[in-house]
């Protein structure tokens, strides 16, 4: 655009105005990437905490749990009620309702009883509330990470659709008989396409259309 600015100016931007829009979406590009990473690391954080806590809960559940349909053998009630419930959940949100399930028959059905030594139902509460905090942790840190994210695509999808829309118009002064148009269309690359400016237009498209955006 600068070396074209004696021969043709862009109505809708001056080099100018350009220059000084390229600066502030730089700058606010490095500004969210730096975000973004520290977003990670956050998110990396709390993502280790609550697989801490999904282990150690899942441990203390098969173990109450086993204990007490060995001890409960002989007592039809408490017998049934606990071959019923399972142990066997591998992702984070299974572990915490096997858990709960587990915590609810233990409480109704015999609140003081200790399956090995350390092993209490409020130990268990304990845990289920630690991980239940630990998971809305990580749900907040996510969010954080994606707001991020999709602040940083806005900043570089406006950038790239301006620079864009220039490109159409001048090659539409400029034919590619001529030196302008030849140079054009020989330094600046037109099948690059960010991976961010399809998804960020459509949030533009949706908040535009007042529909939730995609996820």
């Amino acid at each position: 655009m600068h070396a074209l600015e004696d021969r043709w100016t862009w109505g809708d931007k001056t080099p100018e105005q350009y220059r000084a829009l390229l600066s502030t979406v730089q700058g606010g590009a490095n500004t969210l990437g730096n975000l973004r990473i520290v977003a990670q690391t956050v998110e990396g954080g709390a993502e280790a905490e609550v697989n801490v806590g999904m282990s150690e809960l899942h441990r203390a559940t098969v173990r109450g749990l086993g204990v007490a349909r060995i001890a409960w053998t002989g007592e039809t009630g408490r017998a049934y009620l606990v071959a019923a419930l399972s142990a066997s959940g591998k992702s984070a949100t299974d572990i915490l309702r096997e858990a709960q399930d587990w915590e609810t028959a233990w409480r109704l059905t015999d609140p003081v009883f200790i399956p090995t030594a350390g092993l209490t139902l409020a130990g268990l509460q304990g845990q289920i509330a630690t991980l239940v905090a630990a998971l809305a942790a990580l749900r907040e840190k996510v969010v954080l990470r994606r707001q991020a994210d999709a602040r940083l695509a806005e900043a570089l999808a406006e950038l790239n659709d301006i620079a864009q829309a220039w490109y159409a118009v001048a090659t539409t002064v400029w034919d590619a008989e001529t030196t302008e148009g030849a140079t054009l269309r020989g330094t600046i690359p037109t099948t690059y396409r960010p991976r961010y400016a399809a998804a960020a237009k459509r949030r533009r498209a949706a908040a535009s259309a007042g529909t939730p955006p995609p996820a």
